[in-house]
């Protein structure tokens, strides 16, 4: 009775075994490359096909350990079947840095069916590393000696530093000493900068045709030029309000007092009252501001001077 069991039990392992086989028999894989040599850091692809029976899995994993090769991506293809055999794709980007001569690339599979599992790795032929260099010269072989290596003296930081220290105590003091001058010359660049252009502006509106564009244009400059910051208000002030605030610009003559005044008469006079001025009323009220922005520009610089 034990001698039939144990025929059984040994028919059966035998059957599942066949049965295995037949399976694996029936998966059957392949490994191309794009190229039988490869250099150091190129790409090269390679491309793993699968064919085995339609109701078997095909899996691709990828290893942990690749070495000594780096796979940069994968592409697996969808798999076709054509009479019950079908066919699974892979393709592997890969390169490597070793500098091993010859190198053997292992890729791993696995597949699943009803009644078996299994795994298998496909391995490349040899791959021949290129080299750039076929022959190394003697001269740059590596070579042991027992003589010490010459050394350059280390830089004197102590003395960098206070070379440093120096320069920067020399720049300070230039500063020191040149503050005042550079702050004067801009100063009085600006001044003279803000005076041309307030010559320009009377040179341009004295060629406005439109008169009333024109006494507006000459009271709005002069009044922003000569209270650029806005201390006495003469923008904002009336024609009868003038005549006491432009006393406030007492390095002014009466004159020009007079001519201020003038200029927002006349303006007064043709916007409001609609009385035309003579061209040549305008013109020599043109060329009494220009007068008046002279003295100011002088006037500006002198007190400029004299604060330092």
């Amino acid at each position: 009775m034990r001698t039939f069991a144990t025929r059984y039990i040994l028919v059966s392992v035998l059957l599942w075994l066949i049965g295995s086989s037949s399976i694996a028999q029936g998966v059957r894989a392949e490994l191309s490359l794009s190229s039988d040599t490869m250099a150091l850091g190129s790409v090269l692809y390679a491309t793993l096909r699968i064919s085995h029976p339609a109701e078997t899995v095909i899996e691709f994993p990828t290893p942990r350990d690749f070495s000594p090769f780096e796979v940069l991506s994968t592409k697996p293809m969808a798999t076709s079947t054509e009479d019950e055999i079908s066919l699974d794709e892979i393709e592997y980007k890969i390169r490597t840095f070793s500098l091993s001569p010859k190198q053997v690339i292992a890729l791993p599979y696995s597949w699943f069916s009803r009644s078996d599992t299994g795994s298998g790795v496909v391995f490349s032929d040899s791959l021949v590393l290129q080299r750039r260099v076929d022959q190394v010269l003697p001269e740059l072989e590596y070579k042991y000696t027992n003589e010490p290596i010459s050394l350059l003296d280390p830089p004197n930081f102590l003395r960098i530093m206070l070379l440093g220290l120096f320069i920067i105590l020399l720049l300070t003091l230039f500063a020191f000493l040149l503050r005042k001058p550079i702050e004067k010359f801009v100063m009085m660049r600006t001044l003279k900068r803000n005076w041309e252009r307030a010559q320009k502006g009377l040179a341009r509106i004295g060629e406005e045709p439109n008169q009333e564009i024109q006494l507006e244009s000459l009271n709005s400059l002069w009044r922003s030029y000569l209270d650029k910051n806005n201390d006495i208000q003469l923008g904002a002030m009336t024609t009868t309000e003038l005549i006491a605030g432009v006393k406030k610009l007492n390095y002014l003559t009466l004159e020009d007092h007079q001519v201020l005044v003038k200029a927002a008469n006349m303006r007064d006079q043709v916007l409001f009252a609609g009385v035309p001025v003579s061209g040549p009323e305008v013109k020599r009220l043109v060329i009494e501001l220009a007068r008046v922005f002279d003295s100011t520009f002088e006037n500006r610089k002198e007190q400029y001077q004299s604060s330092r």
